[in-house]
């Protein structure tokens, strides 16, 4: 699976991650949401799961440094 990493515009410290291209699955409430990085897609390993089984259930999985939604 490619994962998709999206930062909020309105604030930098929350990132999306997601398996659509253009992140229009996730959710506007921290929106507006601009690739982060190159906005290639990476590969994801074993150690990321939780974030993984997210991703499959839901379609996305939004963290920041304060807390995980």
């Amino acid at each position: 699976m490619h994962i998709y990493i999206f930062m909020s515009q309105s604030d930098p410290a929350i990132l999306a991650f997601t398996s659509t291209e253009d992140g229009s699955n996730i959710p506007a409430d921290h929106g507006p949401w601009q690739p982060s990085g190159s906005g290639r897609a990476i590969p994801v390993g074993m150690a990321a799961e939780p974030m993984m089984e997210a991703v499959r259930k839901d379609g996305y999985f939004i963290v920041s440094d304060r807390s995980t939604h």
